[in-house]
């Protein structure tokens, strides 16, 4: 059986007449100056539909996953969909500890992310940006003998790939950071930056 909800103005009307329940949503006057196009009665009407909307979305315990499961598309279904693992960018520039500036420099430029990463993808040993090597330069009296291992972090930010969008985003404001790795220093699967879920 089907049953059906109306909003009208009145219990009289015909969509009343057919509706297994009907909700009265009755104005005095519309805000049009001549009384005659609908804007107070369809701000009224929109208001009723969000309560009922509001009401069943508590009776039938619907959750942020049904709405990204009917609506994948959107800002919400995608942050909850959406996964590291899906965004990562698995074709890593990375270095040796003992390579020299000339070779760090030349990976990052070949890499396009503005970073190279450490040792191998089962022996991660850090992370190098373009930031980290000017400062780097900055303060060596002799950058040409600088070796990737001096430059960098050495305990960068590794994630699972299964963690979403929402989170993602909280985590890179939260350490003010614009690259994390997917994976674990003995399983590196790819790189994330804040650009990927803000592009």
């Amino acid at each position: 059986t089907k049953h059906v909800i109306g909003l009208s103005q009145s219990h009289d009307s015909a969509l009343a007449q057919f509706s297994t329940v009907h909700l009265e949503c009755k104005v005095d006057k519309e805000i049009c100056p001549l009384n005659l196009a609908p804007t107070t009665s369809t701000t009224a009407a929109l208001v009723m539909g969000d309560a009922i909307c509001a009401a069943l979305m508590e009776l039938r315990k619907f959750t942020k996953d049904d709405f990204a499961k009917f609506h994948p598309g959107g800002t919400l279904g995608r942050s909850l969909l959406t996964k590291a693992k899906d965004l990562m960018i698995t074709e890593v520039p990375m270095v040796q500890p003992e390579d020299g500036l000339h070779e760090v420099l030349l990976r990052i430029s070949e890499g396009r992310l503005g970073l190279v990463v450490v040792g191998t993808p089962s022996d991660v040993q850090g992370v190098i940006t373009d930031g980290d090597i000017r400062r780097a330069m900055a303060s060596s009296s002799n950058p040409n003998d600088l070796v990737a291992s001096e430059m960098g972090t050495k305990a960068p930010v590794f994630i699972e790939e299964q963690m979403g969008v929402s989170e993602m985003d909280r985590l890179f404001r939260e350490k003010k950071i614009i690259t994390v790795l997917v994976g674990s220093a003995q399983d590196l699967k790819g790189v994330v930056q804040f650009y990927d879920i803000h592009g």
